[in-house]
Protein backbone atom coordinates (compact mmCIF):
# COMPACT_ATOMS: atom_id res chain seq x y z
CA UNK A 1 0.00 0.00 0.00
CA UNK A 2 1.25 3.39 -0.30
CA UNK A 3 -0.23 6.71 0.38
CA UNK A 4 -1.35 9.25 -2.19
CA UNK A 5 -0.65 13.23 -2.59
CA UNK A 6 -3.86 13.98 -0.93
CA UNK A 7 -3.60 11.11 2.18
CA UNK A 8 -5.79 8.59 0.76
CA UNK A 9 -4.44 4.99 0.72
CA UNK A 10 -4.39 3.27 -2.46
CA UNK A 11 -3.98 -0.32 -3.21
CA UNK A 12 -2.23 -2.04 -6.32
CA UNK A 13 -3.71 -4.58 -8.21
CA UNK A 14 -7.49 -4.06 -7.25
CA UNK A 15 -8.16 -2.28 -10.86
CA UNK A 16 -8.69 1.63 -12.18
CA UNK A 17 -9.77 3.90 -9.16
CA UNK A 18 -12.51 6.11 -10.10
CA UNK A 19 -9.91 9.39 -9.36
CA UNK A 20 -7.52 7.65 -12.27
CA UNK A 21 -10.12 8.29 -14.87
CA UNK A 22 -12.00 11.61 -13.59
CA UNK A 23 -8.99 13.18 -11.73
CA UNK A 24 -8.76 13.98 -8.47
CA UNK A 25 -12.51 15.44 -6.75
CA UNK A 26 -12.37 17.80 -4.17
CA UNK A 27 -14.58 15.90 -1.76
CA UNK A 28 -15.26 18.90 0.35
CA UNK A 29 -16.99 21.03 -2.17
CA UNK A 30 -18.83 18.35 -3.46
CA UNK A 31 -20.39 17.48 0.23
CA UNK A 32 -20.73 21.24 0.83
CA UNK A 33 -22.92 21.28 -1.87
CA UNK A 34 -24.79 18.20 -1.16
CA UNK A 35 -25.20 19.44 2.22
CA UNK A 36 -26.36 22.58 1.33
CA UNK A 37 -29.21 20.61 -1.27
CA UNK A 38 -30.24 18.90 1.68
CA UNK A 39 -30.94 21.90 3.85
CA UNK A 40 -32.36 23.85 1.09
CA UNK A 41 -34.56 20.50 0.59
CA UNK A 42 -35.34 20.28 4.20
CA UNK A 43 -36.15 23.91 4.23
CA UNK A 44 -38.33 23.89 1.67
CA UNK A 45 -40.19 20.89 3.45
CA UNK A 46 -40.30 22.99 6.47
CA UNK A 47 -41.89 25.41 4.73
CA UNK A 48 -44.64 23.13 2.76
CA UNK A 49 -45.28 21.31 6.07
CA UNK A 50 -45.94 24.86 8.02
CA UNK A 51 -48.26 25.79 4.95
CA UNK A 52 -50.27 22.56 5.24
CA UNK A 53 -50.45 23.25 9.11
CA UNK A 54 -51.57 26.57 8.53
CA UNK A 55 -54.21 25.30 6.04
CA UNK A 56 -55.24 22.27 8.13
CA UNK A 57 -55.58 24.92 11.17
CA UNK A 58 -57.70 27.11 8.80
CA UNK A 59 -59.86 24.29 7.76
CA UNK A 60 -60.75 23.65 11.25
CA UNK A 61 -61.53 26.51 12.25
CA UNK A 62 -63.75 26.91 9.28
CA UNK A 63 -65.05 23.42 10.41
CA UNK A 64 -65.95 24.95 13.80
CA UNK A 65 -67.64 27.81 12.27
CA UNK A 66 -69.77 25.82 9.97
CA UNK A 67 -70.88 23.70 13.07
CA UNK A 68 -71.67 26.70 14.77
CA UNK A 69 -73.79 28.13 12.00
CA UNK A 70 -75.51 24.59 11.94
CA UNK A 71 -76.79 25.10 15.30
CA UNK A 72 -77.20 28.18 15.09
CA UNK A 73 -80.34 27.40 12.69
CA UNK A 74 -81.21 24.31 14.56
CA UNK A 75 -82.28 26.79 16.61
CA UNK A 76 -83.81 29.31 14.89
CA UNK A 77 -85.95 26.63 13.27
CA UNK A 78 -87.08 25.38 16.86
CA UNK A 79 -87.82 28.32 17.99
CA UNK A 80 -89.81 28.78 14.70
CA UNK A 81 -91.64 25.85 15.60
CA UNK A 82 -92.19 27.13 18.62
CA UNK A 83 -93.62 30.28 17.39
CA UNK A 84 -95.81 28.28 14.97
CA UNK A 85 -97.03 26.31 17.42
CA UNK A 86 -98.09 29.30 20.03
CA UNK A 87 -99.86 31.30 17.10
CA UNK A 88 -101.73 27.51 16.19
CA UNK A 89 -102.66 27.04 19.92
CA UNK A 90 -104.17 31.17 19.69
CA UNK A 91 -106.06 30.28 17.09
CA UNK A 92 -107.85 27.74 18.31
CA UNK A 93 -108.28 28.94 21.78
CA UNK A 94 -109.74 32.16 19.41
CA UNK A 95 -111.68 30.04 16.97
CA UNK A 96 -113.45 28.61 20.32
CA UNK A 97 -113.98 31.49 22.04
CA UNK A 98 -115.78 32.81 18.67
CA UNK A 99 -118.09 29.61 18.45
CA UNK A 100 -118.87 30.29 22.20
CA UNK A 101 -119.99 33.86 21.52
CA UNK A 102 -121.79 32.77 18.63
CA UNK A 103 -123.70 30.09 20.66
CA UNK A 104 -124.29 32.92 23.00
CA UNK A 105 -125.50 35.22 20.97
CA UNK A 106 -128.08 32.51 19.31
CA UNK A 107 -129.44 31.86 23.03
CA UNK A 108 -129.56 35.76 23.62
CA UNK A 109 -131.84 36.31 20.53
CA UNK A 110 -133.98 32.69 21.75
CA UNK A 111 -134.78 34.58 24.93
CA UNK A 112 -135.29 38.02 23.43
CA UNK A 113 -137.72 36.12 21.15
CA UNK A 114 -139.58 34.34 23.62
CA UNK A 115 -139.43 37.36 26.05
CA UNK A 116 -141.11 39.47 23.35
CA UNK A 117 -143.75 36.89 22.40
CA UNK A 118 -144.53 37.10 26.05
CA UNK A 119 -144.98 40.81 26.51
CA UNK A 120 -147.30 41.14 22.90
CA UNK A 121 -149.14 38.40 24.54
CA UNK A 122 -149.51 40.09 28.00
CA UNK A 123 -150.40 43.26 26.25
CA UNK A 124 -152.71 41.80 23.86
CA UNK A 125 -151.21 43.98 21.06
CA UNK A 126 -149.13 43.11 18.87
CA UNK A 127 -146.14 44.42 17.05
CA UNK A 128 -148.23 46.60 14.51
CA UNK A 129 -150.53 48.43 17.18
CA UNK A 130 -151.73 51.25 16.48
CA UNK A 131 -151.47 53.75 19.56
CA UNK A 132 -148.09 55.39 19.65
CA UNK A 133 -148.16 56.06 23.53
CA UNK A 134 -145.96 53.48 25.12
CA UNK A 135 -147.47 50.55 26.83
CA UNK A 136 -146.70 49.70 30.27
CA UNK A 137 -146.74 46.82 32.08
CA UNK A 138 -147.35 46.08 35.58
CA UNK A 139 -144.45 44.21 37.35
CA UNK A 140 -145.47 41.46 40.21
CA UNK A 141 -144.53 44.49 42.96
CA UNK A 142 -147.00 47.03 41.13
CA UNK A 143 -149.58 44.22 41.54
CA UNK A 144 -148.70 43.70 45.66
CA UNK A 145 -148.82 47.46 45.87
CA UNK A 146 -152.26 47.72 44.04
CA UNK A 147 -153.34 44.90 45.49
Amino acid sequence: MVEDRRVRVRTFGLGVSPSDNHGPRDAAAEEQATIAEARAAIADARAAADEARAVTVEARALAVEARALAVEARAVAVEARRITEIESAQRTTLEQRVVALEEEMVQLRTQLNQVMTCVQRFTGGGPSSSSSEPVFVATPDDIQRDG
